[in-house]
């Protein structure tokens, strides 16, 4: 499965001061998720990365349903919901935002369809409050996807209701290793998720993604990156 690059780093490459990316234009978020669709991405990810750390001085509810009409009017095949870490300092404070992103998220998808939320760049330190999230999202029949910063150690185990895990991003500008990502999904019995990130060259996308049941670009990536992949599954190299 061929998934998108990442709107906010995008957007901001076009000027746009970081905090005000979730609040993007229809127009502007739409152009970037249908670029990457001509491109062949199967898969577009929710302008919503945000919503946690905002969840105090944003109304969320505002934001997820628009959002999700957004990338559905991409002409993808399929939505993830993206959801980023709630960076609230502490822990009621992160269980608290979760709480306030994932009731909008849940009323959206009364009416909406999307594959799943993925709850991405994780890392293994305050995460207090990412079981309670599974569980939510699993007590209302939302599949939930993991991906954690290239380079975390992965955990041993994830919640039930997880139906894939991988990595995005990256905590350096050298290229990452992710066998051990690819391992740890086959291990769990899920699906392996990857959305490295470009840092100038790319040469070593494919080869990298080839192994990986969905596969993208995070930051620094753009449709280019995407076009690569989708050419690579037409010739046999990516799923």
């Amino acid at each position: 499965m061929i998934l998108d690059a990442p709107i906010g780093t995008r957007l901001i490459a076009r000027g746009m001061r970081p905090q005000d990316v979730v609040s993007a234009s229809f127009a502007d978020v739409l152009q970037l998720h249908r670029a990457d669709v001509a491109a062949g991405a199967d898969t577009v990810l929710t302008n919503t990365f945000a919503l946690p750390f905002r969840a105090f001085d944003l109304d969320v509810s505002k934001y997820v349903a628009p959002a999700i009409a957004c990338a559905q009017a991409s002409g993808a095949r399929h939505v993830l919901v993206s959801l980023g870490p709630p960076a609230q300092g502490n822990a009621a404070r992160n269980e608290e935002a979760m709480e306030r992103v994932l009731t909008s998220v849940a009323l959206a998808l009364r009416t909406a369809r999307v594959m799943g939320v993925l709850l991405e760049t994780l890392s293994l330190s305050d995460q207090s409050w990412l079981p309670d999230a599974c569980a939510r999202l699993r007590a209302d029949g939302i599949a939930v996807a993991l991906s954690f910063i290239a380079g975390t150690t992965l955990p041993e185990s994830v919640p039930e209701g997880v139906f894939a895990l991988g990595a995005n991003c990256s905590l350096s500008a050298h290229r990452p290793e992710f066998s051990d990502v690819l391992h740890k999904a086959k291990v769990l019995g899920l699906k392996s998720y990857l959305k490295p990130a470009i840092h100038g060259d790319a040469s070593w996308l494919v080869e990298t993604c080839a192994p990986f049941d969905m596969v993208g670009v995070c930051c620094g990536g753009d449709s280019s990156h995407v076009a690569a992949l989708a050419s690579a599954r037409v010739r046999g190299i990516v799923e």
